[in-house]
């Protein structure tokens, strides 16, 4: 995955960017981010070697944005409902009557402990080269 980025500043062999969202992105109503007009700033790779200002390509493997997109969206979905089914199932062995309502409580329970297992282990998620965007091309050789 391909996108443009205006260099912030460079600091050894990383450069922190202002990632440019395109028209499609910028106005896509599903990311929160995009209806708020907030600036995304992220760090990437100096592979060609840029210059504060620089408007520059960047590209992420298919890999890690598929890895991400699985880690925050499927992952909670897929506990949700686990959650939610092993409740029904097991609501009858605890004496529950009222199965549905103790099978959405565990369910948010399971998500609630997702989103705790993604939170704990970000650091761990932001060191790994996979989800590290790399800079791959200089588009405007022009500094500020």
């Amino acid at each position: 995955m391909r996108e443009k980025a205006l260099v912030l500043r460079k600091v050894n062999d990383e450069a922190e960017l202002e990632v440019l969202r395109g028209s499609a992105c910028g106005s896509c109503k599903g990311c929160p981010e995009s209806s708020k007009k907030k600036r995304l700033i992220v760090w990437a790779k100096d592979t060609v070697g840029v210059e504060s200002g620089q408007l520059v390509e960047i590209e992420m493997e298919a890999k890690g944005v598929l890895s991400a997109t699985f880690i925050m969206y499927l992952f909670p979905l897929i506990v949700f409902l686990l959650g939610v089914a092993g409740g029904y199932e097991f609501a009858p062995l605890l004496n529950i009557e009222l199965k549905e309502p103790f099978a959405l409580l565990t369910g948010i329970i399971g998500l609630a402990i997702s989103y705790l297992f993604i939170y704990l282990n970000n650091r761990r998620f932001e060191k790994s080269q996979i989800y590290k965007s790399k800079i791959v091309n200089i588009i405007d050789k022009f500094s500020k």
